[in-house]
């Protein structure tokens, strides 16, 4: 009877060593996956700060084009007013 409870208490505790075991690995497992996560937002993080700073600078580059068309329009218009004016 005795050895009986022992038997079945070695058989309890050798799954729960596999059990344990296994959450280990899985652990592991899901630390390695975190890591390689964590590296890829990294990375994501950066290309994102490196298209807001191409946004900033097409919106910078547009605003400079847009004063030069702009004022060209206007230099346009001016002379054309000059052309209606010899008429």
């Amino acid at each position: 009877m005795v050895e009986d409870i022992f038997s079945e208490l070695e058989i309890k505790i050798d799954d729960l060593i596999l059990k344990v075991r296994k959450l280990k690995q899985e652990k592991n497992l899901l630390e390695q996956d975190i890591a390689v996560q964590s590296g890829k937002s990294r990375e994501l993080e950066t290309e994102n700060n490196t298209l807001k700073e191409e946004v900033q600078n097409l919106k910078s580059t547009f605003e400079d084009q847009r004063k030069k068309i702009d004022g060209a329009a206007e230099k346009i218009q001016a002379l054309l007013s000059k052309l209606e004016s010899v008429d």
